[in-house]
């Protein structure tokens, strides 16, 4: 009787412990999504987050966020602090339609 009644413990704790697992998992994939999906058009939260961004040849990449956007130049800040200005035809088409989208 006793056994029975520690399996049935073990059992719904296995059970818990699982439930309780799926929904971290859960949690972690939104948290995931909304840390990705910047929504179009909002500079200012846009302008907050840090992005990879990538030349036109795909060789070289960044992690930095958005400062500013002019007619041919992003201006950048690595996540060093460092600020870096480059030509928006040096981004890859992908960087220069997401800077585009953003420009004020």
């Amino acid at each position: 009787m006793f056994h029975d009644a520690a399996f049935k413990k073990n059992n719904e704790y296995r059970q818990s412990k699982s439930a309780y697992v799926d929904s971290l998992r859960e949690l972690e994939v939104f948290i995931r999504e909304r840390e990705t999906n910047v929504p179009k058009n909002d500079g200012d939260s846009a302008r907050k987050r840090f992005r990879e961004w990538t030349d036109a040849t795909g060789k070289h990449k960044v992690m930095a966020r958005l400062i500013s956007v002019t007619d041919d130049v992003v201006a950048l800040e690595k996540q060093d602090g460092k600020k870096i200005n480059v030509p928006l035809a040096k981004l890859s088409q992908k960087d220069r339609a997401y800077a585009q989208s953003h420009k004020r």
